[in-house]
This record gives structure tokens, sequence and C-alpha cells, in this order.
């Protein structure tokens, strides 16, 4: 039995497929199929490497790093940083950002009481344009109000604390 080419390795392997064509010499066969494979595992190795500093980058910005800053940082288009983040984190980098900056928000709001801080101070020192942008996006990844939290602090999980300046993933 044989199987297309594409079907394995997807529709790059048409131009080394054609090279390969009518070459006889073993060695040299397996000469070009080892090159091609090492592009591509220094091309997904350059991939990771930007995604892990795109996620870095808006960790260390606390949620508050516009996509096009990002991508322009990065030098990859936007379009192909939604495309990496789809692919691995299963997300887009907008909603990763939002996570990030609701994430932030929350461990302010677990510190409120003890510095004294109102929704005002929170909503603002974490990015949000007003008090209730930051009560939609607080309602949409907890399910409840941020006075909820205020009142039955024990019933809500406690975060641990994040190092912005470690990868969000080890590959």
């Amino acid at each position: 039995n044989y199987i297309d080419i594409d079907s394995f390795l997807g529709h790059k392997m048409n131009s080394l497929s054609e090279r390969m064509f009518g070459v006889e010499d073993p060695l040299l066969l397996l000469q070009m199929s080892e090159n091609f494979l090492l592009q591509r595992v220094r091309s997904v190795n350059a991939e990771r490497s930007y995604l892990d500093e795109a996620t870095k980058m808006i960790r260390q910005s606390k949620g508050t790093i516009s996509i096009e800053n990002l991508s322009r940082n990065l030098y990859v288009s936007e379009r192909q940083l939604q495309r990496m983040f789809k692919d691995t984190l299963g997300t887009s980098p907008k909603t990763y950002t939002r996570i990030i900056r609701f994430r932030t928000a929350y461990e302010y709001l677990q510190q409120a009481e003890k510095e004294n801080l109102s929704l005002i101070d929170i909503t603002y020192n974490c990015g949000y344009s007003d008090q209730a942008h930051f009560i939609r996006d607080f309602k949409e990844f907890t399910g409840t109000v941020p006075t909820n939290v205020f009142e039955k602090e024990t019933e809500f999980y406690q975060l641990s604390t994040i190092n912005y300046n470690e990868p969000l993933m080890a590959y």
C-alpha cells in the first residue's frame, strides 16, 4: 500500500518529494530527508520561542499589552500570533491577555481590604477602561460579582503568586 506523503507530513513535503524524484542514491535521499526534517525542527523551535516570549510579555504587562504591540515587538504578524496561540494553547492571545489581566485584578481584590483599595482602584490599576468592563470580565470568569468575593472570601479560591519572568510552558 502507498500513502500520499501530503497526508502524512503536509503540503510542505511536495517540494521535498519533487527534489527526491528520480534520485537513486539512497545516501543522497537520506541526506535530503534529514536536512528537510532538521529545518522543520528548527522552525518549530523558533515558533515556540516567540510563543514563550509572547506569553512572558503578556504576563509581565499583567495582561495590559495590546495584541498589535505584542506582534510588533515579536516581529510576527497578528494572524501568525493568533494561529500559534490557538494551535498551542487552544485560545487566542486576546483571551490569554484577558485571563492574565483578570488574574491580576483578582490578586488586587484579595488584597483590597488589607490595603484599603476600592473597586475603582483595582479597575484602573489593572488596565480596565471602566468599572463596568472589570465587572463584566469578573462575572465571565467567576460567575459572580466582585462584591461577593469581599463578602464570602473563604468560599473562593486563593491564588498563588505568579513569577512573571518564568516561561509559561516547558518544552
